[in-house]
């Protein structure tokens, strides 16, 4: 400690470097956090997908209508989602922003999945 530096200021200089450190672990661990995420949400819905596929090709209609009710439910999580973001975000948030375009892509996706289990299930 400097000659001219208060107890405190050395306190104050100390919690401030702790919280920077925090600050900054959090940082990492939020971009594992999303990481970890965006590989799960992917390992979900490809197993999703593989489940339609052999449902498909034992027609079972039964767990075909499961599929559709599990893509029904992620369009209605993705509109939720878009209306937070709006919240959040503002209006005015330009649609080309990244999270914008993924919750939209992801709305188009399982409304085109739901449509296309809906066919199939109407050719049984």
């Amino acid at each position: 400690m400097k000659p001219t530096e208060s107890i405190t200021d050395s306190k104050k200089e100390k919690e401030e470097a702790v919280s920077q450190d925090l600050a900054e672990e959090q940082e990492i661990n939020f971009e594992e956090y999303v990481r970890i995420s965006e590989e799960k949400y992917d390992q979900i819905v490809t197993h999703l997908l593989k489940a339609i596929a052999i449902a498909e090709k034992n027609k079972d209609s039964k767990k075909l209508k499961a599929a559709k009710e599990v893509s029904d439910t992620w369009v209605g999580y993705f509109e939720s989602l878009e209306e937070l973001l709006a919240d959040l975000l503002g209006k005015e948030t330009p649609s080309n922003n990244p999270s914008n375009q993924f919750v939209s892509e992801q709305i188009t996706f399982f409304k085109k999945l739901s449509g296309e289990i809906e066919n199939k299930l109407a050719e049984f």
